[in-house]
């Protein structure tokens, strides 16, 4: 039976790991929550988390061991040397890891990046260049490198994104929980021009594209190579009178000035 390990750290992304823990086991897939130091662990917002064990030699006998981010909890999972030992001797015997958001830096620091192509939350990248100088940076939602066996993702808004990842890395078919779940960042099918006659009949949830400067004719040919936004848009209002291709509006959910999300 399929076996995955999400390990938290004092100061993680809750969401990140919980995502994870929640589509798994959706999928009727064993997984463990497990706590770098101890079964309680705090998360970054003050959410109080229950393991289901701490951190031993059975991290070697999963499958797939994912890190959630968070910027302290990451550093917490980086510098744990028991925590590094035993993810070196996994990736030596060819074993799936993920980390998503800040936590990459972890598997960096690890060697587990090394010549792998991979992604993180922006910024982090300039860490794990100094630390695994021959990975390849990413900007992506998510990257999943099979000849290294790892998978990466961006931030808090793509952890479901990271999550169907996962699965799909490990073999399970996720096309019948992606639409249960109304993973509609999936599948532009309908075409951007159809959300800008208000026509739209889908649910625009947890994550969207914020650049829609390529043009509409390559999304729907399924080509479209534009940047992708960590964050939420609320909608689509000051879109609707402009073409398509010159669209690139502001979305209102960042605040003046510099935006730092893991502060």
């Amino acid at each position: 039976m399929t076996k995955v390990a999400v390990v938290f750290a004092d100061g993680c992304e809750e969401v990140e790991g919980l995502s994870v823990v929640d589509v798994l086991r959706r999928l009727n897939v064993e997984t463990d929550m497990v706590g770098l130091k101890s079964i309680n662990v705090l998360g970054d917002h003050n959410i109080k988390l229950t393991c289901d064990k701490v951190v031993d030699d059975s991290l070697l006998d999963y499958d797939l061991v994912a890190f959630p981010g968070g910027r302290t909890g990451a550093e917490n999972l980086r510098d744990d040397k028991k925590l590094a030992d035993l993810m070196v001797k996994r990736h030596k015997q060819g074993k799936w890891d993920a980390a998503m958001c800040a936590a990459p830096i972890a598997l960096g620091r690890y060697g587990v990046l090394d010549n792998a192509d991979y992604t993180c939350y922006p910024g982090f990248e300039k860490q794990i260049e100094k630390d695994a100088p021959t990975s390849h940076f990413k900007e992506t939602i998510t990257v999943t490198d099979n000849d290294k066996k790892v998978i990466t993702s961006r931030g808090p808004a793509t952890a479901w994104a990271y999550a169907y990842a996962i699965a799909d890395a490990l073999g399970i078919d996720t096309t019948e929980i992606k639409k249960g779940m109304e993973a509609v960042w999936e599948d532009f099918g309908d075409s951007v021009r159809v959300i800008l006659r208000e026509d739209f009949s889908g649910s625009i949830r947890d994550t969207a594209w914020e650049d829609f400067s390529d043009s509409v004719e390559e999304m729907e040919s399924g080509e479209f190579k534009g940047s992708v936004s960590d964050t939420v848009w609320d909608g689509f209002e000051d879109m609707k009178d402009k073409e398509a291709g010159d669209v690139s509006g502001d979305s209102g959910a960042e605040p003046d000035g510099e935006f730092d999300f893991l502060n």
